[in-house]
């Protein structure tokens, strides 16, 4: 029973046609897009935030955090709500593969530390996806494959991988770690709130220039019995998180926003 606009950066024709609307929904850091139609048609401003891109407007009537670090990293102190991104196992779920894999492979996602991991252990073959945004490091090692940037990690990503790996500068949830546990991956990723947030405790932690680190956790994981069991946690883990569905939450939060627009008091 709900009518949903979408709507790029063409903002007259967004106006035409948003009149009467309840609620805009825009994301932090859009150059002010959506606040400008949310004041063209008089209608309240929700935003998305999930770090790096902007803060939240003073006149947003709700800021929708995609987890507790990042709500934390903004200091927004009005109305808001957390909602984690949800993740369908189902579509995700792949027998793993023999690589290790870093997906991304900017700087901010660690890609030098992953390849100096790969020039450390040259008898490991990995996978080095590369990303849609960001400069991307270029690899060249005899040991790594490089892949282009897919959509389709359940076809082209996931059956190539057996760890993954997320050296990140930094991250507000790292949803394709939580994709990789679906098909059972285990992930080592960067000691930052967001991902200690998403993977929880089939996580495994390491500070993200730790070299020494990184190397322990993957050497400790091709122990074909530590990796069995990083498995298990990283299966359990992901029934755990669709389990805990935040999407009701978000539409409620939304619905609130809209009744108080439309209420007669």
């Amino acid at each position: 029973g709900v009518t949903v606009y979408g709507y790029g950066y063409d903002l007259p024709s967004a106006i035409e046609s948003a009149e009467g609307a309840d609620v805009v929904l825009g994301h932090c850091g859009d150059g002010g897009q959506a606040q400008e139609l949310a004041d063209a048609v008089g209608a309240p401003l929700v935003q998305l935030f999930h770090g790096g891109h902007g803060m939240p407007s003073h006149q947003a009537a709700l800021v929708v955090f995609n987890s507790q670090a990042s709500k934390r990293s903004c200091g927004w102190d009005g109305p808001s709500v957390v909602c984690h991104p949800y993740t369908n196992p189902i579509v995700h779920q792949s027998d793993p593969g023999e690589m290790v894999t870093l997906v991304n492979c900017s700087k901010d996602k660690g890609a030098l530390t992953a390849m100096a991991c790969a020039a450390r252990r040259p008898s490991h073959q990995w996978l080095a996806v590369l990303g849609g945004h960001g400069e991307q490091v270029k690899i060249g090692r005899p040991n790594v494959s490089v892949m282009a940037p897919t959509q389709h990690m359940r076809r082209d990503v996931w059956p190539k991988t057996r760890i993954l790996v997320m050296p990140s500068r930094r991250e507000t949830w790292g949803m394709v770690g939580v994709e990789a546990l679906a098909s059972g991956i285990p992930v080592i990723a960067s000691d930052l709130p967001g991902l200690r947030e998403s993977l929880g405790s089939a996580g495994i932690f390491v500070p993200p220039t730790d070299l020494n680190g990184w190397l322990a956790a993957l050497d400790h994981l091709h122990d074909p019995v530590e990796w069995s069991k990083a498995s298990t946690a990283a299966l359990a883990r992901s029934r755990a998180l669709a389990a805990d569905d935040h999407r009701p939450r978000f539409v409620e939060a939304l619905e609130r926003v809209g009744d108080r627009c439309t209420s007669p008091s």
